[in-house]
Formats: structure tokens, C-alpha cells, sequence
């Protein structure tokens, strides 16, 4: 499905009145770089919830299950002897009492680490601590069809703990929520309206010099696209490196269009053709 539909349900078990509903886990699969973090950060920032991202794969499993130490009271704790110290994770879930935790790269975390992430998902607590507040928890990985990235297929015994939601990119959502702005430089969002079809295109080789390489456009290139623009750092060949093939077509819209201008402009005819579209976006959003 569309990421954007994905989100949408994933916002209802945010919103949702049942505690229990907020309590069930959600995994989102799709092709690296799609924006599946992004979509999540706005969510529950949208909905006042603290968002807690953790690439779990370079994780060790005492950072998710807490270091057991013996007890220094002197006493048994019903039929322990022993209490576990709580990891920078338990401190990061319980500062605020909405929090969304992002299990981030599940895919491609060794069995130890997965198998210390369900049992936070099944037992609902961290460090033998039981999480009382509203935390949410939502995975996220790679699929195994990409083939742009390394992922270990998921057993069924993990994938039946979520509620599984396999996505694909979904421009138009950013468009309908009004999110380009916020995620993009001006200059790549009036290329991306100009030429949506190159928000996302999956692996093309590359050859560049007598190396073959593998590149693919993703909106986390576009990301860092728009990091460099904001410095005014931008070649060609740099952006080769980041979004492939598409560096030619889109360092030739930047020599050719002032996007900058747009915005001043009054009338669309005194607009560029293949600015038009951005113009149109830029009187959306300020009417909203």
C-alpha cells in the first residue's frame, strides 16, 4: 500500500480512545529511504506524542533488557536476588507520558537483539520496569524484494506480533498534507512537483569512471539535497552521489529556473511553465 495510507492507520491507533488499541505494535516494510521514519516523526509530532528513534540493529542487547546486577538492599525482592539497572532506553521512553518509540532497522538486527525487542513488545516493560504511561511502539525495516539492501526475512513468529503494513513511497501525500516545505529545499521541491517521478526509482547502475556503481533516487536523498543547497554546495557530480542519474536533469533545472522568485510573483503568467506547479503549492499552504 502507499505509505501515506499507511500512516493514516497508523494515526488512528495513535489517536485511538482504547489504551489497548495504542498498545498494539505496528510494522512498516518498504524499500530503504522512503521516508517511513519521517512519516512517523510527523505523526507524533503532530499528535504531541515525544518520538524516540533507535536503529536497534547496532544495538546490544543489554541497552534493550537492562544490566542485571546482584541487590544492595540486604533483602529479597519476593524471589529475586537480584534488580536490573536501567538503560539510557528506559530513561529516553519515561521522560515524557506520550512517547513514540521507533524500533528502527528491524530487519536487519541479529536474533538476540530482535528477540530483547518482542519481549519489550510482549511484556511491556524495559529494564524489568512496566511501562505505565502511554508509549507506542512502531518498527520499521527493509523488505527482502528491494534488493538494495541486506535484510534477514522476518520468521513468522515475529511478524504475527504486529500489525505488518508493507509500503511503497506516496508523493501525494506529502503534497495533500502540505509536508514538502517542511521536509525540502524550495529549489527541490518546484523540481519534484515539476517531475514527480523522480521522488523514488529504485537501483540503476551508474558508471562513473571504471567503477560500476549502484545508486537510487529516495526522498532521504532529497533530504540531503536540500542540506547542501541551504549551503550553496552543489555540483553535479555531488549530486551524482546522492540522488544517481537524476543529478543531471535537476542540476539543469537549478542553472535554468529562479525558484526563488516564485514567490513573489502575483500572476501565473508571469510564472515559468515548469514553476507553475510550485506556485500553485506555495498558494495552497498559505491559505492553510
Amino acid at each position: 500500500m502507499k505509505l501515506g495510507k499507511a500512516l493514516r492507520i497508523i494515526e488512528k491507533v495513535l489517536t485511538a480512545e482504547d489504551p489497548s488499541v495504542r498498545r498494539i505494535p505496528v510494522l512498516l516494510l518498504g524499500s530503504p529511504g522512503i521516508g517511513k521514519t519521517a512519516g512517523i516523526r510527523y505523526l507524533a509530532q503532530k499528535h504531541g506524542y515525544d518520538f524516540v528513534q533507535e536503529l536497534i540493529s547496532r544495538k546490544r542487547p543489554e541497552y534493550l533488557e537492562g544490566i542485571m546486577v546482584p541487590s544492595t538492599s540486604g533483602q529479597y525482592d519476593g524471589n529475586r536476588i537480584a534488580k536490573f539497572v536501567a538503560t539510557d532506553l528506559y530513561r529516553k521512553i519515561t521522560r515524557s507520558d506520550k512517547v513514540v518509540v521507533l524500533f528502527d532497522e528491524l530487519t536487519t538486527a541479529p536474533p538476540s537483539i530482535l528477540n530483547a525487542a518482542l519481549t519489550i513488545l510482549s511484556d511491556y516493560e524495559v529494564a524489568g520496569n512496566k511501562l505505565e504511561h502511554d508509549v507506542v511502539f512502531i518498527a520499521a525495516g527493509n523488505t527482502v524484494s528491494t534488493g538494495t539492501a541486506y535484510v534477514e526475512p522476518l520468521r513468522a513468529s515475529v511478524s504475527t506480533r504486529f500489525l505488518v503494513l508493507n509500503v511503497e513511497p506516496d508523493f501525494e501525500y506529502l503534497v495533500e498534507e502540505g509536508l514538502l516545505h517542511k521536509l525540502y529545499a524550495p529549489e527541490v521541491v518546484a523540481y519534484l512537483l515539476y517531475k514527480p517521478q523522480h521522488y523514488f526509482s529504485l537501483a540503476q547502475e551508474d558508471v562513473v569512471g571504471d567503477t560500476t556503481a549502484v545508486q537510487i533516487t529516495t526522498p532521504r536523498g532529497w533530504e540531503l539535497v536540500s542540506r547542501l543547497l541551504k549551503h550553496t554546495i552543489v555540483t553535479e557530480e555531488l549530486l551524482r552521489g546522492i540522488i544517481g542519474t537524476v543529478a543531471g536533469d535537476f542540476h539543469n533545472f537549478l542553472t535554468q529556473y529562479n525558484v526563488k522568485s516564485v514567490q513573489n510573483k502575483k500572476d501565473e503568467k508571469e510564472v515559468p511553465e515548469p514553476l507553475r506547479p510550485y506556485w500553485d503549492y506555495l498558494k495552497k499552504i498559505s491559505r492553510g
